[in-house]
């Protein structure tokens, strides 16, 4: 597959990561992994507005032109956007829309304050309003993903962004998938422990997004992502996974009195067991009444 064009509209373009040089400046670095980087650039010219520049090598990641498809045709406020794609010599480049808030992994990192005269952390969780209005805006992302046929297979805190306006976006495509309803997917990608139980089993629908989810759910709640204890070695390990979703803790969280039945009901397994993400968006716990809350970690 050949293509160099802009997403949002213009002139086709020869291209190297060059034509991201002529265009626009680099203004820092926002990230790189083992399959390329992102760095936040401004145009040279015009409005002078400011992108993400996302460069990915297909050497490393052939997933880079199926993102780029993906995004092209998936609009939607929770969903980041794409604005313009090139693609060269082995190398993908894509603008896109600027989330300068940073993720959500960043900010529950964030939230973790020490305890004078001790090595114990609390964890801030955020406002119980603060937690169902991410919890709303990524479930509508979700939900709009999987009614256009895709799943997004690697949805975790640090492939969730905030935009100016308080508005959280879901980011990185690079593992995404169209689905056929009925047709279970066989590739075993994700991040643990955000991955479905099932998708190591290479037998999964879009509801391996729901469970994903509810990890992230519990991981801004608690300050820590919950691990199932059958995917633990040590004792030790399991019985603090346990803990985790302990009822005492979750009552003394004050986030409304359904909050550990939500999460609970998003990890169940099978998948079948969970909801779909509009049943999720349905759950009574989002018209609970709440107040702020802390733990220690």
């Amino acid at each position: 597959m050949t293509w160099s064009r802009a997403i949002s509209g213009g002139s086709a373009t020869s291209c190297t990561s060059s034509i991201i040089e002529e265009n626009y400046t680099v203004v820092k670095n926002l990230g790189s992994g083992g399959f390329g980087q992102v760095s936040e650039v401004k145009e040279k010219t015009g409005a002078k507005k400011h992108f993400a520049w996302k460069q990915v090598s297909l050497e490393k990641d052939p997933y880079g032109e199926n993102e780029v498809n993906l995004l092209r045709d998936l609009k939607h406020e929770g969903i980041v956007k794409i604005i313009e794609a090139h693609n060269a010599d082995g190398m993908v480049d894509m603008v896109l829309e600027l989330c300068n808030q940073g993720s959500m992994q960043e900010y529950i990192e964030q939230r973790f304050e020490r305890v004078p005269m001790s090595y114990e952390k609390l964890y801030m969780a955020p406002e119980f309003f603060q937690i169902t209005s991410c919890m709303t805006q990524l479930l509508e992302a979700i939900k709009f993903l999987h009614e256009n046929c895709v799943a997004h297979r690697d949805v975790k805190p640090a492939n969730v962004l905030l935009a100016s306006g308080r508005r959280w976006k879901l980011a990185d495509f690079g593992l995404a998938t169209k689905f056929q309803p009925g047709v279970f997917l066989k590739s075993n990608v994700g991040t643990r422990p955000f991955q479905a139980p099932e998708v190591a089993q290479k037998c999964y629908t879009e509801k391996c997004d729901i469970y994903s989810t509810g990890i992230l759910f519990i991981a801004l709640t608690i300050g820590k992502a919950y691990s199932r204890p059958e995917d633990l070695e040590s004792e030790e390990e399991k019985a603090a996974a346990v803990q985790l979703l302990d009822e005492k803790r979750w009552r003394n969280q004050e986030l409304g009195t359904h909050a550990l039945d939500f999460a609970k009901s998003m990890i169940r397994t099978p998948e079948n067991d969970r909801p779909s993400a509009a049943e999720a968006l349905d759950n009574s716990w989002f018209n609970s009444t709440s107040g702020p809350c802390c733990v220690i970690a």
